[in-house]
């Protein structure tokens, strides 16, 4: 959990392009972090457990540490880690929908959801 909480830390204090510190620790925070979750994944098998299943998605993680950031800069300014939790929100949505009515009652409602006033 600290190596997301540093991985995060180091996106927020940086600009768009990184600092040579920040290139410095993302690459090492991403490989402990693959590595960290390996071992617990492994250790779970080991103990016949279905726990701390290893994806794709920590391989890919590990790639924007180790180089898409060096090369591309400060990944908050390009990853489409908020697009992803938006399709999940319009999911939801379009399953509180009739299906005859779903496109535009779903619009209506991201609409109310996105401008809704705070």
């Amino acid at each position: 959990a600290q190596l997301l909480v540093d991985f995060y830390n180091v996106l927020e204090s940086e600009e768009m392009f990184l600092s040579e510190d920040a290139k410095t620790k993302l690459p090492r925070i991403g490989r402990n972090l693959c590595v960290l979750y390996s071992q617990l994944a492994n250790e779970a098998k080991t103990a016949g457990l279905k726990r701390w299943k290893f994806s794709p998605k920590h391989h890919l993680f590990q790639h924007l540490c180790e180089w898409q950031a060096l090369e591309l800069g400060n990944p908050r300014w390009y990853w489409v880690y908020a697009d992803e939790d938006m399709v999940g929100h319009m999911i939801e949505v379009a399953h509180s929908c009739h299906p005859r009515t779903m496109p535009g009652i779903a619009l209506y409602k991201w609409m109310l959801f996105a401008f809704e006033e705070e």
